[in-house]
């Protein structure tokens, strides 16, 4: 019988960061989600709770009015707690097959061959890696596409990088507001849902510790980008925004954000594609050192 009981999940607050990262900082992930930032951003949206259980981070998440859990984050008996969330989520309510989601690589090693654990693979939510190299330095003629880019928008517009820093969020918002008029956000849950969790961030941002790069074109600002070191030698890009009519301007704020900011990490993280088409075709092209897969784990 499991002493794990709904009252005893909280929702994420700045004051819960250090905790948190304790636990995330010691754990090391390779996956975008398992980050405090991540967390704190998408909480309305995917409902997300937290709580302490056995040395193990556990997060739980609500959807289509079901409970599932995150990846139990922890270096404990993944076998014995994997066993126990997946069959206490069995008691919340009518579910035929409870379920573990965005579970890595690290995890699955431990418990993929029990006998009562069933697991599947998830590729819409698989992370894509790169070089921290190839980003900055775009060698070779593979991204031969990627350099022309750049080099038409340098010809063609002056520009300036800069630090995120307080004084110049509220360009970041208006960047962030008019991408999301373009895109219209407002008539589209998924993209209300990230400009909710993104605004989170840019009000939180000093607190949440976040790294970040702003471009002005031609004096005005047009892109920006987030993110933050996820383990020793990875960092991860949340956000990237940028004016689309700008020939070139996503490719210079990728590039300059990587060179500026991550040259001591090995890795840059650029999150998944959802399985958007459009967003795999782009996030393919700048080809990935590798994928940090995800899995779904529940009972046979």
């Amino acid at each position: 019988m499991s002493d794990l009981d709904l009252s005893n999940f909280k929702s994420f607050q700045i004051e819960h960061k250090d905790v948190i990262d304790d636990i995330i900082n010691n754990y090391q992930p390779k996956a975008s989600e398992y980050c405090f930032a991540y967390l704190f951003a998408w909480q309305d949206h995917f409902h997300f709770k937290w709580t302490i259980h056995n040395d193990f981070l556990l997060i739980l998440g609500k959807k289509d009015n079901n409970f599932y859990c995150l990846s139990p984050i922890g270096n404990g008996d993944r076998i014995q707690i994997t066993l126990e969330v997946l069959n206490w989520l069995s008691t919340l309510q009518d579910i035929s097959h409870p379920y573990i989601d965005r579970v890595d690589n690290k995890f699955i090693s431990d418990i993929k061959h029990h006998p009562d654990i069933f697991v599947r693979t998830d590729r819409d939510y698989y992370d894509y890696i790169y070089t921290s190299a190839d980003l900055i330095n775009l060698k070779g003629r593979k991204y031969h596409a990627k350099r022309n880019h750049i080099h038409n928008f340098k010809e063609n517009h002056s520009f300036e990088y800069e630090k995120i820093k307080s004084e110049n969020l509220i360009n970041c918002r208006q960047i962030a507001e008019k991408w999301c008029k373009m895109k219209n956000c407002d008539e589209n849950s998924s993209l209300q849902a990230e400009k909710e969790a993104l605004f989170r961030v840019l009000n939180n941002f000093d607190d949440l510790g976040m790294s970040g790069g702003l471009i002005s074109v031609d004096g005005s600002y047009e892109a920006f980008t987030i993110g933050e070191k996820l383990n020793n030698e990875m960092a991860v890009v949340h956000y990237e925004k940028a004016d689309p009519n700008i020939q070139g301007l996503y490719q210079i704020i990728n590039q300059k954000y990587c060179e500026k900011e991550w040259q001591n990490v090995k890795y840059i993280n650029r999150e998944q594609d959802m399985g958007i088409p459009g967003i795999r075709k782009a996030k393919k092209s700048y080809h990935p050192e590798f994928f940090v897969k995800k899995y779904t784990i529940s009972l046979q």
